[in-house]
């Protein structure tokens, strides 16, 4: 929290009666980390080309893992291999940003499949 008072110039004391701790504060600002994630992978997996649509989803994780000097790498995953997350609420939030994830996918590869399925000429 000291790092975030010098950066705003705001007390820490005041930080953390606003926020109650750093779990607070981070939650709030990887919230909006998912959010942008999330939008992309959405946007990338519009297309209903799967080969387009897996290029777009490995575009937008390099692009967002670069991002930065020096690079910053992968916000989930850095988070995920941190020890002190376990059984906590950033764990939980950073299950259902997972979760989210896959369901988008789920739903990409039901559409993939479906669109296939009609183009594929009848046999008989």
């Amino acid at each position: 929290m000291l790092d975030l008072a010098v950066a705003t110039g705001i007390q820490r004391g005041s930080l953390y009666n606003a926020y109650h701790g750093k779990e607070t504060v981070f939650l709030l600002a990887f919230e909006s980390y998912a959010a942008r994630v999330l939008k992309a992978v959405r946007q990338a997996f519009a297309d209903l080309d799967p080969r387009r649509a897996l290029r777009a989803f490995f575009e937008v994780g390099i692009a967002n893992m670069a991002k930065g000097h020096p690079p910053r790498g992968c916000l989930t995953t850095k988070t995920a291999t941190e020890p002190e997350v376990a059984d906590t609420p950033v764990q939980m939030r950073l299950r259902a940003l997972l979760d989210e994830m896959e369901a988008i996918a789920a739903v990409m590869i039901a559409a993939v499949a479906a669109a296939a399925f009609q183009r594929e000429p009848a046999k008989g």
